[in-house]
C-alpha cells in the first residue's frame, strides 16, 4: 500500500499521510482512520492494537514498522 493508496482509502491528502509518518510533525491517525484501514485490509480493527498492556509496553518504544512486524510475528 503506497501513501497515495492510503490517502485515498482514508479520504485525506498524501501530505497528511507523510506527516503521520514523520518524526518532525505531530500528526496521528484517529480511530475512524484505523477502522477504514482495517476494512481496506480485510482485518478486524482489534488486530491493529496490542492484545495486552505487556505487549503494548514492548511495542511502544519501537521506532520502525519492521521492528513491529518482527515482534508481532514472534521473530527477533
Amino acid at each position: 500500500m503506497t501513501y497515495i493508496d492510503l490517502a485515498a482509502c482514508l479520504g485525506v491528502s498524501e501530505q497528511f499521510i507523510k506527516n503521520v509518518h514523520s518524526s518532525q510533525v505531530n500528526s496521528h491517525y484517529n480511530v475512524f482512520h484505523l477502522w477504514k484501514i482495517s476494512n481496506y485490509l480485510g482485518i478486524s480493527i482489534s488486530d491493529l492494537f496490542p492484545s495486552s498492556f505487556k505487549l503494548y509496553k514492548r511495542i511502544y518504544p519501537l521506532k520502525d514498522y519492521n521492528s513491529f512486524i518482527k515482534l508481532k510475528e514472534g521473530t527477533k
